[in-house]
């Protein structure tokens, strides 16, 4: 049971990753060029002010999809033509902190590469904090092109 405790605390990792990495000066890409959708468990969020920022940098490229309101999304990735996912951190939703970490057991993720764009789809899984001893899985979605 302790592997299911340690999921939400990967994502949210990667999360925090993915938008230090995307409010840096090095960041190569982002801002208003970027363009992402993200969907869960079939519903697009809406992300109010939302801001795209992606890096390609030690062999990884870091996005984030960050909201005004201090929320986001963060994706890790290997480079390059055949990208592999590393890392997915949706944030909290509904209560739920939701997040993928490669090797850690519980959930998935795929990734395609299109040019400058990336699809990550997979099952993001994290605890309800309202009953702590259930695991929850969503579905999901993540669509960046990046500039």
């Amino acid at each position: 049971m302790r592997k299911v405790h340690i999921i939400p605390v990967l994502g949210a990792a990667a999360l925090a990753a993915a938008l230090t990495a995307c409010g840096s000066d090095d960041s190569a890409s982002g801002g208003t060029d970027a363009e992402a959708t993200v969907t869960v468990d079939g519903k697009e969020l809406e992300l109010a002010d939302k801001t795209v920022g992606c890096t390609d940098a030690a062999g990884k490229v870091t996005i984030g999809i960050g909201s005004g309101g201090g929320s986001g999304i963060g994706v890790v990735l290997t480079s390059g033509d055949s990208p592999e996912v590393e890392s997915v951190g949706l944030g909290s939703l509904d209560g739920v902190t939701l997040g993928y970490q490669k090797g850690a057991g519980g959930g998935s993720a795929d990734v395609t590469k299109d040019g400058d764009t990336y699809t990550v789809k997979g099952e993001a899984s994290g605890i309800d904090l309202a009953n702590p001893t259930q695991q929850v899985t969503k579905s999901y979605e993540i669509k960046v092109t990046c500039p």
